[in-house]
């Protein structure tokens, strides 16, 4: 057996849930198993024939029921972390300084007045830090750039070279916790070893594709872009793709139109909602109708959206974000997509969304492409 230690360094902060979330959080393998699983079928499905042979190639490396899996992995060393404080975030409007972050983290953070006693009660460990004041408070406990943890990965010698690569790519593009999608929990692997990849805490796209070609290619559906701008402090980075993220979305035409005329006329007069494609639930409400909401559903319960936001170092030190897109093609979105007046509960049929509205938001932002 081969061992490959790696120092943990977080970039930003990593929201994982412990016994109980809203008090501690805490590092486990199981975290990244599961995670090291995702990539490692997200870059193989396109070169499996079936979803049997793509589960036989993960169980192979990862375990199922039947088998226990080839790699081991264990975290040792400061994993856990508490809510110690009243952190608060300034995001009433877009000029605030953290309108981005905030919007990238909902859940984590939310808007709370503790002078409601729901909220004293919901809320009591952070009510006892923060006292009787309201704002955008990080309401879950998170793991920070000084965890002083390592995550130690024992693997057969004949397959180091793919699980080397697995980690790589993951220490590139990869992150961990409640909304990692949109660029919390950034982190990278420090190797403690002699290793032959050289920049496992900073992005490198050459040494990045070298690496998709061991694991047996680029993706045919990935696409990899890089904000233009950089920044000495990687929430700052954070900051950027979060304000043009909120910004695209808050976009009113045409969903916002389209959606208006149904809750107002009950018909649909568009062709599809745009945005459904970032992913599902997804909800209008319009104080101009008294309140009056309508909801995007579809055969499935919740659609993953296929756009990850992932903060970097580059060599100079400095941060930016990358944006990784899988793209989901017409015949692999559920079916049955439908447009919902929650008030009166009809609803109409309408198209799959499309990627179309990611291409937009690239050029939009004229985001560099950096893969394929």
């Amino acid at each position: 057996m081969e061992k490959l230690e790696f120092q943990i360094e977080f970039i930003t902060p990593a929201f994982i849930g412990g016994a109980n979330p809203r008090e501690s959080a805490e590092l486990r393998p199981t975290s990244f198993v599961g995670l090291l699983r995702w990539w490692y079928r997200a870059i193989l499905r396109h070169q499996v024939k079936s979803f049997k042979e793509l589960y036989e190639k993960e169980s192979e490396l990862f375990g199922s029921q039947e088998k226990a899996g080839r790699v081991w992995i264990r975290i040792k060393g400061n994993v856990k972390g508490e809510l110690k404080n009243c952190q608060t975030w300034r995001a009433n409007n877009e000029r605030d300084t953290d309108w981005g972050k905030v919007y990238l983290g909902y859940g984590n953070i939310l808007y709370i007045n503790f002078e409601r006693e729901e909220n004293r009660e919901s809320y009591s460990q952070l009510y006892k830090l923060c006292g009787n004041k309201r704002g955008n408070f990080t309401v879950r406990a998170w793991l920070e750039k000084k965890q002083n943890a390592n995550l130690q990965i024992l693997v057969p010698k004949h397959l180091k070279e793919k699980v080397e690569a697995l980690l790589f790519l993951f220490s590139q593009i990869g992150s961990i916790g409640s909304r990692n999608r949109r660029g919390w929990g950034s982190l990278y692997l420090k190797p403690l070893y002699e290793s032959e990849y050289k920049n496992w805490n900073n992005w490198n796209k050459e040494e990045f594709k070298r690496v998709l070609q061991i694991l047996g290619g680029v993706p045919p559906n990935m696409e990899i872009y890089k904000l233009n701008e950089s920044y000495a402090n990687p929430l700052e980075a954070l900051e950027e793709i979060g304000r043009k993220y909120r910004t695209f979305r808050s976009r009113r035409s045409p969903d916002y139109r389209n959606v208006k005329d149904f809750l107002q006329t009950g018909t649909f007069k568009g062709h599809t909602v745009e945005r459904a494609y970032f992913g599902l639930p997804l909800s209008f409400k319009f104080r101009s109708l008294n309140q009056k909401e309508a909801q995007l559903i579809c055969k499935a319960d919740r659609l993953s959206s296929p756009v990850r936001f992932r903060v970097v170092r580059l060599p100079d030190g400095k941060f930016t974000c990358l944006v990784v897109h899988f793209e989901t093609k017409e015949d692999e979105m559920p079916e049955d997509f439908k447009i919902l007046d929650k008030q009166n509960r009809k609803q109409i049929s309408i198209a799959k969304p499309s990627s179309k509205i990611f291409k937009d938001f690239v050029n939009t932002h004229k985001l560099q492409r950096e893969v394929p």
